[in-house]
């Protein structure tokens, strides 16, 4: 009886740690729909930057508890690395229709990828985290 105490309370505590760890690793972006495509992280090596023509700014949010890393993906489908984002912190990028950013996490995983599109105004904003 004490054996099958000590196995159900590690299960639970084992359950609990893996849930409290999967809520660590998912960081939910929050943006305007119509203005951005988001790309799934195994979908990296087929986006690339397309053209300068259409200038935007995005304010980048972190509200996700880790730092980040924003990072531009250039016209060869590189990722290029851009500016560390704490959390509570706020960063204002001007970029280009078009121009895909990564997100990473600070143990380097991939997190998201979005490109600004057509229907997106002259500023907008993505946070990361809790709205």
């Amino acid at each position: 009886m004490k054996r099958l105490f000590f196995l159900v309370l590690s299960v639970a505590i084992i359950t609990t740690s893996c849930n409290k760890v999967k809520d660590l690793l998912q960081v939910k972006a929050f943006y305007n729909a119509n203005a951005f495509t988001e790309k799934t992280c195994d979908q990296f090596g087929s986006v690339a930057s397309v053209n300068s023509i259409d200038s935007i700014n995005i304010t980048f949010t972190n509200n996700s508890k880790r730092e980040l890393h924003i990072n531009w993906i250039d016209y060869t489908g590189a990722e290029v690395t851009y500016h560390d984002l704490p959390d509570g912190a706020s960063w204002d990028c001007p970029t280009f229709l078009t121009h895909p950013w990564i997100v990473r996490k600070t143990d380097g995983a991939c997190s998201t990828i979005l490109i600004p599109k057509t229907g997106a105004s002259s500023h907008e904003v993505v946070s990361f985290g809790q709205q």
